[in-house]
C-alpha cells in the first residue's frame, strides 16, 4: 500500500527555550521525507536540517532517530540514524540525509527525532529538542 508522505507533516521545528542570556544559542531542527510515496523495497530518503540561530557555537550535537525506523522494518542503505557533530558554529545550516528501504508494505508511523546538544564547551547540561 502506498503511503503519501505524511512524514513531512511530522517535520519537527524546535521551540526556543526562554532566553535569559543574550549569549545563548538555540537550535532549530526539521525532519522531512523527500519521497512523495513510501514503497516497499524502494529507496526512502529522509532529510534532517539543523540550524544554529544563536550568536555562539553549540557543542556535542547528537541526533537520535532509530525509534522511527527500526531495523526490523527498514534497511539502512546510506547514512546513520545516530549522527554526531562535535560543534555547529553560530549561523550555520547543516543537512544530514539517510536512505532507507522499507522491508514491508502497510501503514508506517514515524515520530520525531531527538536532538541533544550543549550550549557551551564548559556547560555540561544538555539541551533536548524533540
Amino acid at each position: 500500500m502506498f503511503i503519501k508522505t505524511q512524514l513531512i507533516l511530522l517535520a519537527l521545528i524546535s521551540v526556543v527555550f526562554s532566553q535569559t542570556d543574550e549569549e545563548e544559542s538555540f537550535l532549530f531542527v526539521t525532519k522531512e521525507t523527500v519521497n512523495r510515496f513510501i514503497v516497499q523495497d524502494k529507496e526512502l530518503t529522509i532529510k534532517y536540517a539543523l540550524y544554529n540561530s544563536g550568536p555562539t557555537t553549540i557543542f556535542n550535537v547528537n541526533l537520535q532517530d532509530t525509534h522511527s525506523y527500526p531495523s526490523d522494518k527498514y534497511e539502512l542503505l546510506v547514512g546513520t540514524l545516530t549522527p554526531k557533530w562535535e560543534r555547529i558554529n553560530a549561523g550555520v545550516n547543516l543537512t544530514h540525509v539517510v536512505v532507507l528501504k522499507p522491508k514491508q508494505s502497510g501503514i508506517s508511523n514515524s515520530s520525531h527525532a531527538i536532538v541533544t546538544y550543549q550550549k557551551s564547551e564548559k556547560n555540561t547540561d544538555s539541551q533536548v529538542r524533540k
